[in-house]
């Protein structure tokens, strides 16, 4: 079985692919939807409209309730997240609504498992740098492979 820690930074490293793995995509949906460039720029910051109130909301609410509840919780708003840009292809609201809640779970996943990941890994810095491997990893993987497609 995996150490605590190496399921948690599945988990981010997950959650961080799919935030960038829309980027590329926007293009296609650009093209094939005839979105304009004031369409094109809302959409990437409707991500912004979760992620920003989840990460200030989410970590105050693991310091309290603990950080196992938020990423548990996060688990299931990413899938449907992906649930919602898969059907949105070919329909805008749901691609805004699937971005709002890409953000939502990437806030519910960075702060709370970032501080989660320093707990469960011994040493000094060894934590920071696991998550900051997971979160480069998968924001990285996510844009490759998005742009690959």
């Amino acid at each position: 079985m995996l150490p605590s820690w190496a399921r948690l930074a599945f988990a981010v490293f997950a959650v961080s692919w799919g935030a960038n793995q829309f980027a590329p995509m926007q293009l296609v949906y650009r093209d094939e939807l005839g979105l304009g460039s004031g369409s094109f720029t809302a959409m990437l910051g409707s991500y912004v409209l979760g992620l920003i109130p989840a990460l200030l909301w989410f970590g105050r609410l693991a310091d309290r309730i603990g950080r196992r509840p938020v990423i548990r919780a996060m688990i299931p708003v990413s899938v449907l997240s992906s649930i919602v840009l898969l059907l949105g292809t070919d329909v805008p609201a749901l691609l805004y609504l699937g971005r709002i809640l890409a953000g939502l779970a990437s806030g519910m996943a960075f702060g709370p498992g970032t501080a989660w990941m320093k707990e469960l890994s011994g040493g000094p810095g060894v934590g920071a740098r696991r998550a900051a491997v997971s979160l480069s990893a998968g924001f990285g993987s996510g844009a490759l492979f998005a742009g690959l497609l």
